[in-house]
């Protein structure tokens, strides 16, 4: 069973508790990326994020979704 840690409050780093439940870990984004956390909304925001390999960003959203997180990405590039 997967424990489940609700959505921490502002700047959620690399490799923290939360980051590492939903696959953002340094392994697999650069160590400049961060997503931003709302817990009132259960949202994360996409502020800022570069993958190292192909697929990790789609396995992240997949793994937020599948808590029933809310996320918004307010600028996204083309590719993503």
């Amino acid at each position: 069973m997967t424990r489940m840690i609700s959505v921490p409050e502002g700047f959620i780093k690399i490799d923290s508790d939360f980051g590492k439940e939903i696959g953002f870990t340094s392994l697999n984004f650069a160590y400049f990326s961060y997503l931003w956390g709302v817990p009132k909304e259960n949202l994360i925001y996409i502020s800022m994020i570069c993958s190292k390999k192909s697929g990790e960003f789609k396995q992240m959203m997949k793994e937020i979704e599948r808590r029933g997180i809310n996320f918004r990405i307010p600028t996204p590039l083309g590719r993503m």
